[in-house]
C-alpha cells in the first residue's frame, strides 16, 4: 500500500470514493472541470493511496497564482480529502496529508489553505501543524422572511403575502447611502475583467482572465451573472451572484465574489451589492462570507446584510518562508468563491 500521483484511469474509483464518503454523487464533468484544466498553465496536484489495486484515500489541491505581500506566490487550496470508512485506522488520511506538503514544496507553493470540516481540521493541526485561522463569517440579507418560515410548513404558506408588506416597509426604513451615479454594467463575459483589479488585502488569489473564465464562465453545472463598475473605460469592480433551489425548494442568492478598487472602494462594494440584491429579488435571502475584520464587512452592513453564524473554519498551512504575518486573518482576502462547492 502507497500514496502516489494521480493517474489517467483513476477516476471512477475517486468519484466512487466521494460518493460512499461524502454521500453525493460527482459527475465526471464536474471532475474534469475541477482537475483536469490548468489554471494559468498549472496543473492541480491530486495524490490517491492505493491498496491492492483499491483507491482507499484521495487528497488534491488547487494551485492558483496568488499575491502575497505585493509578490507574486502560488496558493493552494485542500480539496476533497478523503478517506474509505472501511479503511480507516491505517493512517491513511496521515500519509496523504504528510506526502502533499513535500509534493507542494516540489511545486513551489508557498501555503495552503482550506475549510474543512471539524474532525478533519483536527487532524491537518495534529498531523500537518496546521493552524486554524478564523472561522468564516457568513453574511445573510433577508428578503422573504415569511416565505423562509414557511418553506416546510405548508399550513403557514398563505403568510406568504407578508413579504410584501416587510418589503415595502424595508424599503422605507433601511436608509442607504445614495450613490449619485453608478456606472453599473452587466458583463456577459469576464473579457472585461482582464485587468487585475489589485485587494488591500495581504494575501489574495490572482483574479485574472484565465482564473475567473475557468471558475464562473466554464463551470460545468452554475450559471453566474456578473456586474461590473465602469469609470470611462476603467473597470473598477465587479460582483459575481447566482440564485439556485435549495432542498426546500426555496431559491437562495449568493455572492460569490466582490471586488473594488480606488478612493471610493467602499461605495462601489455597497453599490455593487444592491444592485446585485435588487436583480435576485426572487429569492428568499442572500449569502454572503467574509473574515472576520475584514474591510468588506462594513460594505455587507451597510447594504443591509447581518451576521448569521460561522459555519466553518478556515485553515492555513505555511510551507515556504513568508515573512508576513499569516496567521492575522486581517491580511487575508477570501470569498465563497475561492471555495471549490459553490
Amino acid at each position: 500500500m502507497a500514496v502516489r500521483p494521480y493517474k489517467q484511469g483513476d477516476e471512477q474509483q475517486i468519484l466512487s470514493l466521494f460518493e460512499k464518503v461524502f454521500q453525493s454523487k460527482m459527475e465526471l464533468n464536474v471532475w474534469k472541470w475541477k482537475y483536469l484544466y490548468r489554471i494559468n498553465n498549472i496543473a492541480p496536484l491530486i495524490l490517491v493511496f492505493e491498496e491492492d489495486g483499491h483507491i482507499l484515500g484521495h487528497t488534491a489541491i488547487w494551485i492558483h497564482e496568488a499575491i502575497i505581500d505585493g509578490k507574486d506566490a502560488k496558493i493552494g487550496l485542500r480539496v476533497d480529502t478523503m478517506v474509505d470508512p472501511d479503511a480507516r485506522g491505517k493512517g491513511i488520511y496521515k500519509q496523504l496529508s504528510e506526502q502533499l506538503i513535500q509534493e507542494a514544496k516540489k511545486e513551489n507553493v508557498s501555503l495552503l489553505y482550506g475549510f474543512p470540516a471539524a474532525k478533519a481540521k483536527e487532524l491537518q493541526i495534529k498531523y500537518i501543524q496546521a493552524h486554524h485561522l478564523a472561522n468564516i463569517n457568513r453574511w445573510v440579507y433577508m428578503n422573504k422572511p415569511a416565505t423562509l418560515l414557511s418553506a416546510s410548513r405548508n399550513w403557514l404558506k398563505p403568510i406568504r403575502f407578508l413579504d410584501q408588506v416587510y418589503g415595502f416597509f424595508k424599503r422605507i426604513f433601511v436608509r442607504r447611502k445614495k450613490v449619485p451615479y453608478t456606472p453599473i454594467q452587466k458583463a456577459d463575459s469576464f473579457d472585461e475583467l482582464a485587468r487585475l483589479i489589485p485587494i488591500e488585502e495581504k494575501i489574495s488569489l490572482k483574479r485574472n482572465l484565465d482564473y475567473l473564465g475557468w471558475r464562473y464562465a466554464d463551470h460545468p453545472e452554475h450559471t453566474y451573472e456578473i456586474l461590473k463598475w465602469l469609470e470611462g473605460s476603467n473597470l473598477k469592480g465587479y460582483i459575481v451572484y447566482r440564485m439556485y433551489l435549495n432542498e426546500q425548494n426555496i431559491k437562495v442568492g449568493l455572492i460569490l465574489d466582490l471586488v473594488a478598487e480606488g478612493e471610493h472602494r467602499s461605495l462601489i462594494e455597497q453599490a455593487l451589492l444592491e444592485k446585485a440584491i435588487e436583480r435576485m429579488n426572487d429569492a428568499a435571502f442572500v449569502q454572503a462570507w467574509t473574515i472576520p475584520d475584514q474591510d468588506i464587512t462594513i460594505s455587507y452592513k451597510k447594504a443591509g446584510f447581518f451576521l448569521k453564524d460561522e459555519p466553518m473554519p478556515l485553515v492555513i498551512r505555511k510551507i515556504d518562508d513568508i515573512e508576513l504575518d499569516i496567521t492575522n486573518p486581517e491580511n487575508w482576502f477570501v470569498s465563497m468563491g475561492d471555495v471549490d462547492s459553490f
